[in-house]
């Protein structure tokens, strides 16, 4: 009778420990499900950790047919609950080196004009050409230009506030190819994020896991064809999920292709920097 009873405690035993592995993991399920909304959704998007600061090395590489332009530059950001800036300078090649871009964005999740201190122009871009030793703001209208002749635009280099857009569901439960589930949703901006950006409709797919929004597609202004956009290499670097590698391509109505790779190496979080992110600091 003893050993009926042992054997019948071991075996509950591990039934206990079956049911925890295989439930556990659809309580986390359940929990993403309860975001009802796809702005619910975005909300985790610009609020997951990306530290309070970063710097790295970005490689910009544009590929053109069988030929690749490289140019390499210092990289460092500073965030805080509702503002971000970002210096960027040029290294190489040697004709571009010494001109920078300073970047203040504060389109961040807590809405437009969050710092009423800083009045309504939320997105704010200076360049300074060291071959004129001036600096320029870029303007508004000016923001859906290419960044350094690549298919990113200065644009793609902010963080979006994605409250200026009408947001809608197009699937909610969409498999990519790394085997990881995704949202899609259809991205519509307003009048002046359009102007800002060039894109009539964003179509972004943000992976469950982990709130990374991982490819989107980007339909250009004047039917001038479509941009992709795909994460190629996501890394958890210092416990933050970080798009490594990513790719633009754009595709003219005529089925030309241009594209173009950005990749942060050497990347850190969370350290000091030298830098109080202002005009003044992009001449060095």
């Amino acid at each position: 009778m003893v050993r009926n009873v042992r054997s019948i405690s071991n075996v509950t035993g591990v039934i206990i420990a079956i049911v925890l592995v295989v439930f556990a993991p659809h309580r986390d399920i359940e929990a993403r499900n309860e975001l009802g909304s796809p702005e619910d959704v975005m909300r985790k998007v610009e609020g997951r950790d990306r530290g309070n600061s970063s710097k790295s090395h970005l490689v910009l590489q544009n590929i053109r047919g069988s030929v690749t332009e490289e140019r390499t530059l210092q990289n460092y950001t500073r965030l805080e609950d509702d503002y971000e800036a970002r210096l960027l300078f040029v290294e190489n090649p040697p004709n571009l080196q010494g001109t920078s871009y300073l970047i203040h964005d504060y389109s961040t999740s807590a809405g437009p004009n969050a710092r009423a201190d800083k009045g309504t122009d939320n997105d704010r871009i200076w360049n300074y050409l060291p071959s004129v030793g001036q600096t320029k703001r870029i303007a508004l209208d000016e923001q859906s230009q290419k960044f350094l002749g690549s298919e990113f635009s200065f644009a793609d280099l902010n963080r979006t506030n994605w409250q200026s857009y009408v947001l809608r569901f197009v699937k909610q439960e969409y498999m990519l190819k790394n085997g990881e589930a995704a949202w899609v949703i259809s991205a519509v901006p307003n009048a002046q994020e359009e102007r800002r950006t060039g894109y009539t409709k964003v179509l972004v797919y943000v992976q469950k896991s982990n709130f990374v929004i991982v490819q989107a597609v980007y339909d250009l202004q004047g039917r001038a064809g479509r941009k992709f956009m795909q994460v190629a290499q996501l890394s958890q670097i210092q416990g933050i999920w970080t798009p490594q590698k990513t790719v633009v391509t754009t595709l003219e109505p005529g089925g030309k292709r241009r594209s173009s790779k950005m990749t942060l190496r050497d990347i850190e979080y969370n350290v000091k920097l030298p830098y109080d992110f202002g005009p003044g600091e992009l001449k060095r």
